[in-house]
């Protein structure tokens, strides 16, 4: 779905990723994880094209081409073109004054003109989304009203409405208690079982251990290792890379993992 080759890019005098090599598999939920600083959220920042690239190329599928060469340059699309394939929720939101069913309806920004006039279809897919988080009776609720929980399955439907083949997530569980940090990661597979590529950042390994299909560890604005989760704890990476020992146990349920 998303092909990246050498990709440099960060701030003004402080570069941040070092030729940064992924692929991103369609179906997938691919976690990243790596230390503080490391150019995780930088890297989902140069996807969508709120941090400039210095260097590299980046791909992505076009579902609407049938040919052997399906691959565009996302620096060939504008930006309304690239947010129709990619959404992006970020790490810190600002929690505007508005309902829910507004917010959802942001999600639709890419398919309008300006001014911006919502049409009826524009506001069934948002009531659709919000019905499919399980929070269709809330649309009317002014966002600042709602728990932490259910805000981000009102960005996750905002998301949904945004109709990309990409979702990019930097660090959804944050601030979430464990009933919504699980439930949020449900979705996310759900999500990836659809088809869509969904792509996170995590700090809880032991999460991303067992939720990722494909895991990618960073470090100082490179890539480590990416892989399996199995292949990855196997390698004993995100031992060298935390400073901490990961380790498992097998349950009825699988592998569950732990860090000490």
């Amino acid at each position: 779905m998303i092909k990246i080759r050498g990709l440099c890019s960060g701030y003004p005098a402080y570069p941040v990723l070092k030729s940064v090599d992924l692929d991103v598999a369609e179906g997938n939920v691919t976690v990243i994880v790596g230390p503080n600083g490391c150019g995780k959220s930088t890297l989902l920042k140069t996807l969508v094209g709120i941090v400039s690239k210095t260097g590299g190329e980046l791909w992505i599928r076009d579902e609407h081409r049938n040919t052997s060469d399906d691959f565009v340059s996302l620096d060939s699309l504008t930006t309304q073109q690239r947010a129709q394939k990619i959404a992006y929720l970020a790490q810190s939101k600002q929690v505007p004054e508005i309902t829910a069913l507004r917010m959802v309806l942001h999600g639709r920004f890419p398919y309008l003109g300006y001014p911006r006039r919502y049409r009826p279809e524009d506001l069934e897919i948002a009531r659709r989304c919000l019905n499919r988080m399980g929070v269709g009776d809330l649309a009317d609720r002014p966002m600042n009203t709602l728990s932490g929980g259910t805000r981000q399955k009102v960005y996750i439907a905002m998301a949904l409405a945004q109709d990309t083949s990409v979702i990019l997530m930097d660090e959804p569980t944050t601030f979430l208690d464990v009933s919504y940090q699980l439930e949020m990661m449900a979705h996310a597979k759900e999500l990836s079982n659809s088809g869509r590529s969904v792509v996170m950042v995590l700090h809880d390994l032991p999460m991303a251990l067992e939720y990722a299909d494909h895991l990618v560890v960073m470090d100082e604005g490179k890539i480590v290792f990416a892989g399996k989760p199995e292949d990855v704890y196997s390698d004993g990476c995100l031992d060298r890379v935390f400073g901490v020992t990961v380790n498992r146990v097998e349950t009825k349920d699988g592998w569950k993992y732990y860090c000490v």
